[in-house]
């Protein structure tokens, strides 16, 4: 087992759904999307981000979860392997209101045949708080719709709600937990899986490696316990259950078809996606690019634009047999973006014209399916998760892997990671004095200077070597990932997955080598292009109007 660290119900709607047989699966996508609209409506405000809190220094402590409130008192439930009995929390709603609570009841219990998960804490201040109705989970189908609300731990810290949209695997909860295709990741934990009707059917509990493995605890198992969990104690065995008897719920929610096949690339811009190839180091990177039509110096012309860490040297393109050479017009290292022009015809892209300078986007758009045109006519769909969000630097810094110390006032390498970009360029007892051309002399402007570049970057390091100056270059590889399972999703991250000031964000699983492709709406409206693979529940669009401004931009500079 992986544990993951740190209404308005529109009834009416739901019965005219299931009036037909209950073996038929929805595939209309727009209809899903307005079920998912009502469940939001119903459970976003009551899903809250929880951290442990420090009341003396007012400061939070590390480790973040999320959890879900189901009372108007304050009542909040969450996971046993997040949380301590009498443990104080921050309380974080997603219109950024913040409060204080205690910790009650734990359990973390194998036992009779059950593998328990299960904790409550309260919201200290007397109020009416926003809360989500509780469903029984008796009647559970496999294919039923369902929708996680969370807060991953990849993210902002200050980010809103991270919406997924999946079906139910298994709804035997016999061992504890129910399955569902939900994605899930650290941060996740306690976080609340709602069905189609903005109820909570489970907690976020575990994961397996598979992405579409995610394990939830039952929603009835807290009613069963509920006095017990009440109190504030670490439970080692089972306390006595309340007088509870789980009854089936007479609305039923859809069951919906493998969101794959619920949404395809829109036929006449399927063209408009292309594999490129470039050296770096004598090594061919290979990633996809979205083409766009557009009119230079008055002839129309096709130009591509994709993720510019994974474009190197000597960019190529095959189209109708033939290999097209590329030429590099401008690169936005903010962005991570690069604009291309053939050197000969292309295929038509997405007229550039066509893409608006802005797209207004706002929480009634959470939810909604988008589809990643792949090369070859392959596709991934997920949900919009997140919308115009900061993406703060984090993972993406690249790994130099060397430590050092302040010895003889001289900084001296102590230090080297296997794996890192020192390893072999540099030796124990080096004394650093520049880092990508910048003199540095003090201890604060050695881990200053390294923050500054990324995974994918060329690095110049100034050094004295047995009293000899020397001057090495080396590439910046991504950092080693967390051996948690959750880091082991196909692909993995991208060795550019942050630092980003405004992007969007779904959860469909394309892969690291998949990201430099359009990404489109069930209307066929061009929202941006994938621009990386961040997390096991994430990947990060790059949003239309910023692309749009890149090429204009790339394309006046051209000219002068």
């Amino acid at each position: 087992m992986k544990y993951l660290m740190p209404l308005r119900t529109n009834i009416m709607l739901l019965m005219a759904w299931c009036v037909s047989s209950h073996a038929q699966y929805v595939k209309d996508p727009r209809k899903i999307e307005a079920q998912v609209q009502t469940a939001l409506d119903s459970a976003y405000s009551a899903s809250v981000q929880i951290v442990p809190f420090d009341t003396i220094q007012n400061r939070q402590r590390p480790g973040v979860f999320s959890g879900v409130v189901v009372s108007a008192q304050g009542h909040i439930l969450t996971v046993a392997h997040a949380t301590t009995p009498n443990a104080v929390y921050q309380v974080m709603f997603p219109d950024g209101a913040k409060h204080i609570a205690i910790g009650k009841g734990r359990m973390a219990i194998k036992q009779q045949g059950r593998d328990l998960d299960m904790a409550m804490i309260k919201i200290l201040r007397p109020g009416t708080w926003p809360y989500a109705k509780m469903v029984s989970n008796t009647g559970m189908k496999a294919g039923q719709l369902c929708l996680s609300i969370s807060f991953p731990g990849s993210y902002n810290p200050k980010a809103q709600p991270n919406i997924r949209v999946g079906r139910i695997n298994d709804p035997s909860v016999s061992s504890g937990y129910f399955e569902t295709s939900c994605k899930m990741e650290p941060g996740d934990s306690g976080g609340g899986l709602f069905d189609g009707a903005g109820r909570l059917l489970g907690l976020h509990s575990w994961i397996k490696r598979s992405e579409d493995q995610n394990f939830e605890v039952p929603v009835d198992l807290y009613k069963k316990y509920w006095t017990a969990l009440n109190r504030a104690e670490d439970y080692k065995e089972l306390p006595e259950m309340d007088d509870f008897r789980a009854v089936p719920d007479p609305v039923s929610i859809p069951l919906i078809a493998p969101v794959e096949e619920l949404v395809s690339v829109p036929g006449t811009l399927r063209k408009s996606i292309v594999m490129l190839e470039s050296k770096r180091s004598g090594k061919p990177v290979r990633i996809l690019a979205t083409v766009i039509e557009a009119k230079n110096a008055g002839k129309r012309q096709a130009f591509l634009i994709s993720k510019s860490s994974m474009v190197a040297d000597s960019p190529l393109v095959s189209y109708m047999g033939n290999t097209v050479e590329l030429q590099v017009l401008e690169r936005d290292r903010e962005n991570d973006l690069v604009l291309l022009m053939a050197r000969s015809a292309l295929p038509k892209g997405i007229p550039l014209k066509s893409i608006p300078d802005s797209i207004a986007l706002s929480k009634a758009d959470l939810g909604k399916f988008l589809v990643s045109g792949l090369n070859e006519a392959g596709k991934k769909v997920g949900v919009l998760s997140s919308i115009y969000t900061r993406m703060p630097l984090r993972f993406s810094v690249g790994y130099f892997g060397a430590n050092a110390r302040f010895i003889d006032e001289k900084i001296t390498i102590t230090d080297i990671a296997k794996g890192g970009a020192a390893s072999n360029s540099l030796q124990l007892n080096d004394q650093v004095t520049g880092i990508g051309g910048v003199p540095i002399s003090r201890p604060p402007e050695y881990g200053a200077e390294l923050m500054k570049h990324l995974a994918g970057d060329s690095l110049t390091v100034d050094a004295v070597r047995a009293g000899q100056p020397i001057q090495v270059r080396m590439y910046l590889p991504a950092q080693p990932g967390p051996n948690h399972v959750a880091s082991q999703f196909e692909g993995g991250r991208s060795a550019r997955s942050d630092g980003f000031a405004r992007v969007l964000v779904h959860d469909a699983a394309v892969t690291a080598g998949e990201c430099g492709g359009p990404v489109f709406d069930v209307s066929g409206t061009f929202l941006g292009i994938n621009i990386a693979r961040h997390s096991r529940t994430s990947t990060v669009i790059m949003p239309a109007d910023v692309v749009k401004k890149f090429i204009v931009n790339g394309l006046k500079i051209k000219k002068t």
